[in-house]
């Protein structure tokens, strides 16, 4: 005599358990089947929604960027000359100084000597960095020194992985360097004279989407980003030909 137990249907994996679960495999394929197009829909719209909050494209090579100078800047060149170029950098930013060594030195030899080129450096500064440099520029300004100033403090070698970041006392120690009356560049340099000017002036690089650790640059307004000076060159060439200047 078989003394066994017979197992149920759903012991044997028979039709009953075998219906079962497929019934649940079909359902749960139904499922996914009718949530993928609207599932994949949402999240194309979510990630779109994402892209439009906060996307925030820098300047291309085909932008125009609107600059325009104010009279209290200091610019570097003939008044009268026909080109624009700004500079719109951090002074003290991480290899920002290479550009102002080597290719500031031969735009200043090839047009800005020649009556070519009117140059201005625009405030831009970081959180990091803040106005301090540029303040100590424009209290420079006042004693006609901006651009002896300027061009010794962006000519101090840097590392090449961190920002160079002078104390106040240094800014001054430099003010003693570069032949300033030193007394009149700290009263002017401890009020902060022009910090305001200089905040405002850094927005509309913030507006214009130039990042600030990068050297941007403006020829005639149209915008170069960190360029060689061969590509530099190329684009003063070219607004000299589409205001009829012969080299």
């Amino acid at each position: 005599m078989d003394d066994r137990v017979p197992l149920s249907p759903a012991q044997q994996g028979g039709p009953l358990y075998g219906n079962a679960r497929a019934g649940g495999q079909n359902k749960a394929f139904d499922f996914i089947k009718g949530f993928w197009p609207s599932g994949l829909t949402f999240v194309l719209v979510f990630f779109i929604i994402l892209l439009i909050i906060f996307y925030r494209p820098d300047a291309s090579r085909n932008q125009i960027v609107n600059l325009v100078p104010g009279s209290e800047m200091p610019y570097l060149g003939a008044a009268e000359a026909p080109i624009i170029v700004i500079e719109a950098a951090d002074p003290l930013c991480v290899g920002c100084d290479l550009f102002f060594r080597n290719i500031e030195k031969e735009l200043r030899n090839g047009y800005i000597d020649r009556g070519l080129v009117k140059f201005y450096h625009w405030p831009t500064f970081s959180a990091e960095t803040q106005e301090d440099a540029f303040d100590a520029f424009y209290c420079a300004n006042e004693q006609d020194k901006y651009w002896k100033y300027r061009d010794y403090v962006v000519n101090i070698p840097r590392s090449a992985k961190a920002i160079l970041q002078p104390t106040k006392d240094e800014y001054k120690s430099f003010a003693q360097k570069t032949g300033l009356d030193a007394k009149k560049f700290g009263e002017c340099f401890e009020a902060n004279k022009y910090s305001e000017i200089l905040a405002k002036k850094n927005k509309e690089i913030m507006k214009n989407k130039l990042n600030s650790g990068n050297v941007n640059i403006l020829v005639d307004g149209f915008y170069l980003f960190s360029p060689s000076f061969a590509d530099l060159s190329a684009q003063i060439r070219k607004s000299m030909t589409v205001k009829g200047i012969n080299d």
